[in-house]
């Protein structure tokens, strides 16, 4: 009897704290056991069947529904299984990402017979090749897991060539464009070849929809291991299979889907990957971050001519690229065709054209996918995988925006050297559209900037030395972002950077005060301020990547940053990564390292304290509670979108604390009716008047890093802290022991581990200043005092 496999990765499970295993516990990926060149040329060696399946209807007709015999013999009382007959058609795609993106999707003549049962099964049931699992009842009303029982895959119509395999899938029942519509997803593996494929191994996935005749229908792909080349083709295939050589020729796929073939590998040179948390405890479980250059592809195939069936693959432009977080145990046993070993992946395409504008991006969560042992007789200890895979689509953007669907994958990995050889496939409920014009949703097409306008100064009772100007710079990639600026254009740049609600208009004090110092520019942050508001809120690495095309567009070098909040750990991952670019760093409030773990989010909470009536326990007690609520239900839609969004939660209630002015939403439950409040908190009422314009407010609360999550900017914020224990790069830390971020114990952190180069300064130290207990917005509420500090700091810099 087989033993069920180790459960799947779960998603909110508790994760470990540690960002980095323990030293030779696990390989290092980027060492070149081989050289890395000589890796890739082993990984490349596979042939692809990249095919389009349609259902038999006749077959249908002919061979009944699989009954479930514990509910009588009506297979209308319930169902255990579908028996799955369909042609797989020769499928040519090729996905142009010009300014006018397009994607078509030609079908061919049949090349290959499949045949399945699609067995329903309980969640807990697993791979377990050979068992029959419990019979379950199909519900197309929810999503259910089923395995591939019995699967043959045979080429040709004397259907000599082909395999026998097992695998699982899942259900997911969808509303799409008003109809209701049951996807499928299933990853498989080869179990026994024939023919051509005899001896062979290879990952096969499905990824599709089953059809109002409980027909499955759309991509059926394959990867085979083939380090002798049986497959490949010493002549041009396009030549043989002419009815992929041009569009229009064939019938297309079904209406509404349009299907994206993508290829896969590291850029050259190849970057270093990342270990990273991963999003469920386990020895030697891990998230391995990486990046790949995705090519449109067209694999094709011949059953004709000298030589009989063979492949190629016909690759085309680089049309983006994609970021991976994949989740797996590196010390598991190698995986094998009873035990695979189970891996999650979290996938986001950027789609770009040769220009580099942006054109959309589609993010996938891979949540059933399987990895097996590969090994290779020329490269005796090279470790090596096979991946396959399937999962959601959970969001598009730009010219994706709306898009629902599955991803398919199937790639083989080495892991020291880390090289990739991959292939994805999209299916997609409608094909990319083209660039909307601006303000019609989708990519915004570029704009000139709007003229310079004047600010009314905001002196605070201190003598002014510059006037704040506005504009609009529209970056590389199309957006539009609003910026402040102050003092000398010629002169050395000082960037400032906002948080979580915030805009720049929260540091025109300062910019009034240090107008003589330089150049002082301060940005709002795509989706909050006056700068666009996206489709799709942005994420910590969407906002990276806009710092890092502002910095380039106005050519800013040797600058300083000043720095507090979300716009501190965007402006640290800025600065460790342009170091040449850097001059010196001023930070308050900010984020330093990661949380590891609520505990100490947002700081140490003492139950005594709190039963004893102190407030601000009480209130770090609240925050912690409400940021947690925030992350148990992700979702647009979810409890914690709810409260941010249309509660407005941020700007009601807790921006009213963080500008030094605490009140009870009990007795003011209007703030902005409120004769104090009011104009206190007007100037964050006006950029997000509306539920949606508030997404990006919720998007980054729950990005915090927090216990290992979210993984990606866990690691990110790791590798900038530890970066600055040891950069010499001028620091300033501003604290008071009233901010709700940054108090003594911080400060003593930050003394111990990045003192290099480093001063302190303690707003509560400075006679006659008074810090009102919660403040967070440093800039507003002491401008005098930091702006006294920074200047002290920076006229020592030389």
């Amino acid at each position: 009897m087989s033993t069920p496999e180790p459960a799947e990765p779960r998603a909110g499970a508790p994760s470990t704290p540690s960002l980095s295993p323990p030293e030779g516990s696990l390989p290092d990926l980027n060492a070149e056991t081989y050289p890395v060149e000589e890796v890739q040329t082993l990984l490349d060696r596979a042939a692809y069947f990249s095919l389009l399946a349609q259902p038999d209807l006749e077959y249908a007709k002919r061979v009944p529904l699989i009954p479930d015999q514990s509910s009588g013999p009506s297979r209308e009382q319930g169902r255990e299984g579908l028996i799955i007959a369909a042609d797989l058609h020769g499928l040519a795609t090729r996905f142009g990402a010009t300014a006018e993106p397009s994607a078509d999707t030609v079908v061919g003549e049949p090349v290959a017979r499949y045949l399945s049962r699609f067995l329903f099964a309980p969640a807990d049931f697993g791979w377990q090749p050979g068992r029959h699992p419990p019979a379950t009842r199909f519900d197309p009303t929810r999503e259910q897991d089923f395995v591939l029982y019995g699967d043959r895959i045979a080429f040709g119509e004397d259907e000599r060539h082909g395999f026998f395999g097992y695998g699982v899938g899942k259900t997911f029942p969808l509303t799409i464009q008003g109809e209701p519509r049951l996807l499928v997803g299933a990853v498989g593996n080869v179990t026994q070849g024939f023919g051509k494929f005899r001896g062979l191994e290879g990952v096969y996935s499905l990824n599709g929809v089953l059809t109002a005749e409980l027909g499955f229908a759309g991509s059926w792909l394959c990867r085979m291991v083939d380090p002798q080349g049986r497959f490949h083709s010493q002549e041009p295939l396009a030549e043989l299979v002419p009815e992929l050589a041009s569009a229009g020729q064939r019938g297309r796929a079904e209406a509404g889907a349009s299907y994206l073939v993508l290829s896969g590998r590291k850029p050259s040179p190849p970057p270093p990957t990342r270990y990273g948390p991963p999003p469920g405890g386990g020895p030697g479980r891990v998230t391995l971050l990486t990046t790949a250059r995705m090519t449109s592809t067209r694999p094709l195939l011949a059953l004709t001519g000298a030589g009989g069936l063979r492949t190629a693959l016909e690759e085309g432009e680089t049309v983006g690229e994609l970021d991976a977080r994949i989740t797996l145990d590196l010390a598991a046993a190698p995986g094998t065709a009873q035990r695979p070993n189970p891996f999650a992946t979290h996938n986001l395409y950027r789609f770009t054209t040769a220009e580099g504008r942006r054109l959309g991006t589609v993010t996938a969560e891979i949540l059933l996918g399987r990895s097996f042992d590969l090994a290779f007789a020329s490269a005796p200890g090279l470790k090596a995988l096979r991946f396959g895979g399937f999962g959601r689509v959970t969001e598009g953007t730009g010219i994706f925006e709306g898009a629902e669907g599955l991803v398919s994958i199937n790639s083989a990995v080495g892991l020291a050297p880390h090289a990739l050889s991959m292939l994805h496939v999209m299916r997609l409920t409608h094909p990319p559209r083209p660039a909307a014009a601006p303000g019609g949703g989708g990519v915004e097409r570029p704009r000139s900037a709007a003229a310079p306008r004047a600010t009314r100064n905001n002196s605070g009772g201190k003598t002014m030395v510059g006037t704040v100007h506005e504009h609009d710079l529209v970056l590389r990639t199309g957006e539009r972002m609003h910026y402040r600026e102050a003092g000398s254009p010629d002169g050395r740049p000082i960037l400032l950077l906002h948080g979580n609600p915030g805009y720049s208009l929260a540091w025109n004090p300062v910019m009034e005060r240090l107008a003589d110092l330089g150049r002082l520019i301060a940005p709002d942050l795509i989706g909050f301020g006056d700068s666009q508001k996206t489709d799709t809120p942005p994420s910590f690495y969407h906002h990276a990547e806009f710092v890092d095309q502002f910095v380039e567009g106005l050519g800013l070098r040797d600058m300083t940053l000043f720095i507090q909040d979300w716009g501190g750990a965007i402006g640290f991952d800025h600065a460790v990564r342009h170091q040449e670019n850097i001059r010196a760093i001023a930070f308050f409030e900010a984020i330093l390292k990661p949380y590891e773990s609520w505990e100490s989010f947002p700081q140490q909470i003492d139950p005594a304290k709190i039963a004893q009536g102190d407030p601000q326990q009480s209130k770090s007690a609240l925050a912690r509670q409400k940021f947690q609520e925030f992350r148990q239900d992700p979702r647009i839609g979810g409890k914690g979108w709810e409260q941010i969004t249309a509660g407005n939660i941020f700007v009601k209630i807790f921006m009213g604390p963080l500008l030094g002015h605490p009140f009870d939403p009990r007795q003011i439950p209007e703030p902005e009716k409120d004769p104090v409040l009011g104009p206190l908190l007007a100037p964050y009422f006006r950029p997000f008047p509306t539920i949606w314009s508030r997404n990006s407010i919720w998007r980054l609360a729950r990005e915090i890093p927090i216990a290992g999550e979210p993984a990606d900017v866990t690691v990110s914020v790791r590798h900038y802290s530890e970066v600055l224990a040891g950069w010499e790069v001028p620091k300033l830390l501003i604290y008071s022991n009233s901010g709700p971020t940054l108090k003594e114990e911080h400060a003593e952190w930050v003394r111990r581990n990045w003192s290099r180069n480093l001063t302190v300064r303690n707003l509560d130290q400075i006679p006659g200043v008074e810090v009102v207990e919660g403040t967070h917005f440093l800039q507003q509420t002491h401008p005098d005092q930091i702006s006294d500090l920074f200047r002290e700091w920076y006229s020592r810099l030389g």
